[in-house]
């Protein structure tokens, strides 16, 4: 793994970035770290330097968190990648449990665009592309591929790779989790990756996105939890770095 990170880019880092202090307290586990995190939102973002390897963000939830902080906390020259890390959600179809650990082969906008009686328009589609990568030739147009060689080091972590939607707003009916499904073609949903990975590209880093599957979604009285197994899952993933 340490001759893959050095092929990645020699001399440089890996920043993951977490949303919430729990997801990064399980991060700084797998990897052996002592880190003291808060559980209310932090006020020290980082980055911590976890190993030599590792740096370690926390963004708070949501797009314009995730974005604002990796923009801060990346350094092109230090970095030489930035991946989205936490829990997720599992869409309908999947075939994903909770427990399972998942990695981005595309991050996807679920929900930028608008509501027609028609149907959902991304961007893309009104003629408002949000970065040079919108349209990647199958569904949703405000995708972000996922760089190879960055893919082929997360595949060494797990080897469910999935399109991962991105969502403002999470799928708590039966209805609003297959709509992202049909928009995206997703088998989970967060609500970091793609602005994480956005913000990558236009800093010119590789971005991608490793996901614990927490819930199922869907109707919410029918919704499965267990986030204490999905951490304890991105805990393990983490621990093969």
């Amino acid at each position: 793994m340490s001759r893959f990170l050095g092929g990645l880019a020699p001399g440089r880092r890996i920043l993951l970035v977490a949303a919430t202090p729990l997801e990064g307290q399980a991060i700084a586990r797998g990897l052996s770290v002592g880190l003291d995190l808060a559980p209310d939102p932090p006020r020290s973002w980082g980055p911590y330097a976890l190993t030599d390897q590792i740096d370690l963000v926390i963004s708070g939830p949501g797009k314009v968190n995730a974005a604002a902080i990796t923009a801060l906390a990346v350094k092109p020259e230090r970095h030489a990648a930035v991946i989205s890390v936490g829990i997720a959600g599992s869409l309908p179809g999947s075939g994903l449990a909770v427990g399972d650990v998942v990695a981005a082969n595309a991050c996807v906008y679920a929900d930028e665009g608008v509501q027609t009686a028609d149907g959902f328009e991304d961007l893309a589609a009104m003629g408002f592309p949000m970065g040079p990568w919108d349209g990647d030739g199958s569904r949703g147009g405000s995708t972000l591929p996922v760089a190879e060689l960055l893919l082929g080091w997360m595949a060494l972590l797990t080897p469910k790779l999935v399109r991962i939607a991105t969502v403002s707003t999470c799928s708590g009916t039966d209805a609003g989790a297959e709509e992202v499904v049909r928009r995206t073609g997703a088998q989970a949903e967060a609500m970091e990756g793609a602005a994480v990975a956005h913000v990558a590209a236009l800093l010119g880093v590789p971005g991608g996105e490793l996901r614990a599957i927490s819930n199922t979604t869907g109707e919410r009285s029918r919704q499965v939890w267990n986030i204490k197994a999905a951490l304890a899952a991105l805990e393990r993933t983490i621990s093969r770095i």
